[in-house]
């Protein structure tokens, strides 16, 4: 309702192991070719304002 969202792109396994995230580590799979359409449209469907892309 606020117009805000934050996604995380590339999957969700990372290559890092910071210690303040809670994201799991290990080998990403090979990236999605077709994420940032995918995403672009989620973004206009649902009518947001400001997105935060991590």
């Amino acid at each position: 309702s606020a117009g805000m969202a934050t996604f995380m792109i590339l999957g969700d396994i990372c290559t890092r192991r910071c210690p303040f995230c809670d994201v799991a580590h290990g080998r990403p799979l090979a990236p999605d070719e077709e994420e940032p359409a995918h995403l672009a449209h989620t973004i206009a469907k649902l009518k947001l304002r400001y997105v935060v892309i991590t």
